[in-house]
């Protein structure tokens, strides 16, 4: 948390702005970490709320903020230096009156350490993150944005209420909340915007920056990427890939054994390169399976399906944890 307030009052803004911290039921020393920068920075206001729920935390802050602009962020997030502003300005140009908007959530070592030395810019889309390229623009009706980055004026709020307070980590049920606030935005004919330039960093456990964890992904990636296609949807490819279904049963088969290759490579040498082209490969792999078997229930399909999948987790038993 101290890194997150750290970055939240170094804003580079020309207007004023307030930092309510919601103290969700913990146990551990969040209260007075609150307290302390409390005394540090007259912006930063503490408040407790004891039923624990992302949701219910969230409302508590909505409630005790007194900004007719209210930006969400997690605890574990680093802001860039003009988050606040990058918001100010987006909203100060939106025409519409119903307007929830997100940005960046990019992924940052645990440590805020460097990243391990088989992770480069290409790996990021393996890593937690939200991102929609560069340009601000309006989000389709099955792309979203993520509760660690998010703003909504607070008239909006009002109109159409707050979030669930079943819904959200902690809660009875873990939909998610911001999901459903921005779906109930769309359905009340509002709209949902990507601002590219309201970027944050969110800090990505080591578990999920490991070799195994990335190629796994990578896999899943590229079967949602494909579908992601067929929507029109923002996409990090990681490779060239066949147009047509035809191509992607031939490229399928390919695509397997150079991931095999690449996972013993991989084993052997602990060689980033190696690395690089299992990730490559099970992202190839995952888009060829899914634009060749879909979702399909037929017999051939599923035991399609039951080989290409047996091949991936030989391939992840071979790479290094």
């Amino acid at each position: 948390m101290p890194d997150c307030l750290h970055s939240l009052t170094s804003q580079s803004c020309d207007v004023g702005y307030e930092i309510v911290v919601v103290d969700n039921g913990s146990n551990d020393a969040t209260g007075s970490v609150v307290e302390k920068w409390q005394r540090r920075d007259s912006r930063i206001r503490g408040v407790e709320e004891p039923d624990v729920g992302l949701s219910r935390a969230k409302n508590a802050g909505i409630r005790n903020a007194r900004g007719r602009l209210i930006l969400f962020t997690d605890d574990d997030v680093i802001v860039a230096s003009g988050w606040i502003a990058a918001y100010v300005d987006f909203f100060s140009r939106c025409r519409s009156r119903k307007v929830l908007a997100g940005g960046p959530v990019l992924p940052l070592p645990d440590d805020l350490s460097l990243w391990p030395p088989w992770i480069h810019d290409g790996a990021r889309p393996d890593l937690p993150s939200l991102y929609y390229g560069e340009r601000e623009r309006l989000l389709r009706e099955s792309e979203w944005v993520w509760g660690a980055n998010m703003a909504v004026p607070r008239t909006l709020l009002e109109e159409l209420g707050t979030f669930h307070d079943e819904l959200g980590r902690g809660a009875r049920d873990h939909t998610y909340e911001d999901v459903e606030l921005a779906d109930r935005v769309r359905m009340a004919g509002g709209e949902v915007w990507y601002c590219a330039t309201a970027a944050v960093h969110h800090r990505v456990p080591p578990d999920s920056a490991r070799p195994r964890q990335l190629v796994m992904t990578a896999f899943t990636r590229g079967g949602n990427d494909r579908i992601a296609t067929i929507h029109g949807n923002y996409v990090e490819r990681a490779c060239r890939v066949p147009a047509s279904r035809l191509a992607a049963g031939l490229t399928l088969p390919w695509a397997l054994v150079a991931l095999m290759s690449a996972a013993a490579a991989s084993r052997l040498t602990r060689r980033p390169w190696a690395f690089d082209r299992a990730r490559q490969s099970a992202w190839c792999a995952g888009w060829c399976m899914w634009a060749l078997l879909g979702a399909s229930s037929k017999e051939w399909a599923r035991v399609a399906r039951w080989g290409v999948l047996r091949v991936r987790d030989a391939a992840l038993r071979l790479m290094p944890v």
